[in-house]
């Protein structure tokens, strides 16, 4: 029987499920912040804090990019 699960029997699926649950249970728990985001547009920059490999980087961003193109855009 090749069920894809280690000596443990943490197979994948019960792999998969339980970081679905994590996932749902945090965006969960998130506090829900009022009125976040009505007072801006979508294409206003925003202030976010990064910490990359250690050096800590303050950026104001499109909310719009993507983190690849923040990332990107901010090592050079």
């Amino acid at each position: 029987m090749n069920d894809d699960s280690n000596e443990a029997g943490f197979g994948r699926r019960e792999f998969l499920v339980s970081g679905a649950a994590t996932v749902a249970l945090a965006c969960a728990g998130a506090p829900a912040q009022p009125g976040a985001g009505s007072d801006r547009t979508s294409g206003d920059p925003m202030s976010i804090v990064l910490v990359v490999n250690g050096e800590r980087r303050q950026l104001s961003i499109d909310p719009r990019s993507t983190l690849l193109d923040v990332l990107r855009d901010a090592s050079g």
